[in-house]
């Protein structure tokens, strides 16, 4: 059963959130990623609702949520999600008193970011796991030490962020038509197969859905967000503050990140885990947000 709903964040804005499923005592948070929203998981709800209580918020200036002219800082959008955390908890899940849901955080690309902005900010409670999706934990390159091999393909740098903000703002559907083609394993780096059986109608309809959803969101304050979101490192972040089990998938074929740098928070977080073999990672022959 699929059920809309939104909350009222500390500022006052509105977050909306969806629902799929019954009532259980597994839970888990979808967050999708730049320029997206909840709905990036429609085909997943149905398979996940069966084991799962899912939530899948639309993040602030994303979605059915708010367009406010101000909160285009990850650390917003991670604040936003304890308050629907702590909403959920009251509202949502109603179990027997002796029984505490175990909540799981799924960070796509962007929803990544915001759960290492939440560990830094709240801890990583109330979650019992999280599982970090084809992001890197910095995007801008820094030479000697971060570059094409870990960071960001699109956007690294002062120059390619500039160029990224001035697209946003004179030809916003330019850059989402970008995003999908960089989303889309079988635009950006399509096997034998897929260069058969994928026709221009299916791709059509593909760059529509994506392009419908982005269009929801203020060109300029998706361009704010992109500055904020691609200069922050959460190296540290990852290496000293998640304390949960970790699942880190990266795509082979994805336009937005290398493999190695994805899989550099699996590094991260291993690094100085209490508990190893907690953190444990796949690489998948998928795009940035397509199997």
């Amino acid at each position: 059963m699929v059920m809309w709903r939104d909350i009222q964040a500390n500022d006052g804005e509105k977050i909306a959130y969806q629902t799929h499923g019954e009532e259980k005592s597994m839970v888990l948070i979808l967050i999708h990623g730049f320029t997206g929203s909840s709905d990036y998981f429609q085909r997943n709800f149905e398979a996940l609702s069966q084991k799962y209580f899912v939530v899948a918020p639309d993040l602030r200036g994303h979605g059915k949520s708010t367009k406010a002219h101000h909160g285009y800082h990850v650390s917003r959008l991670a604040a936003d999600l304890r308050d629907l955390l702590a909403h959920i908890s009251r509202s949502d899940i109603q179990l027997s008193s002796h029984e505490s849901p175990s909540i799981i955080g799924v960070g796509c690309s962007l929803g990544a970011a915001v759960l290492w902005s939440y560990s830094e900010l709240f801890g990583t409670e109330p979650f019992s796991g999280m599982v970090f999706v084809d992001q890197a934990p910095l995007q801008d390159y820094i030479p000697g030490s971060w570059d094409f091999k870990q960071g960001n393909y699109g956007v690294h740098d002062p120059t390619s962020l500039a160029a990224a903000q001035a697209t946003l703002k004179y030809a916003p559907e330019d850059f989402y038509r970008g995003l999908v083609h960089g989303c889309l394993a079988y635009n950006h780096e399509p096997t034998e197969s897929e260069r058969d059986s994928i026709s221009p109608l299916q791709k059509a309809k593909d760059e529509s859905f994506f392009i419908y959803i982005s269009k929801n969101g203020n060109p300029w304050w998706f361009g704010k967000l992109l500055a904020d979101h691609t200069s922050y490192d959460h190296r540290n972040t990852i290496m000293n503050l998640i304390r949960v089990p970790t699942f880190v998938m990266a795509g082979r074929r994805s336009g937005s990140f290398p493999v190695d740098g994805v899989l550099e928070t699996a590094y991260l977080a291993n690094s100085h885990s209490t508990s190893p073999g907690t953190v444990s990672t796949i690489v998948m022959d998928s795009g940035h947000c397509q199997s």
